[in-house]
């Protein structure tokens, strides 16, 4: 997992990859969202996951659909952050 992070805080060359995340889920952004980077193993593309009920719902069987998976550990930091958001 990259990062934490309010999507103003987003670096210009990953934003691409939230702001798509955003579209797929009919999000309207306004900065202050937390969103969780998540690193393609072995790629250079990045998962957002925005940090609220809405966007950790059914992570595993989204990320699922693309081959991809995620270790526990990270699974749990999103959750626990989400909890909090």
């Amino acid at each position: 997992m990259e990062r934490f992070t309010p999507v103003r805080g987003v670096p210009e060359h990953l934003r691409g990859f939230v702001d798509l995340q955003a579209r797929i889920e009919g999000r309207e952004l306004e900065g202050d969202e937390q969103v969780a980077l998540l690193v393609v193993e072995g790629t250079s593309s990045y998962v957002a996951v925005f940090l609220d009920a809405k966007g950790v719902f059914d992570l595993e069987a989204r990320l699922s659909e693309q081959n991809a998976g995620i270790a526990p550990a990270d699974l749990a930091r999103i959750l626990e952050a989400a909890s909090k958001a």
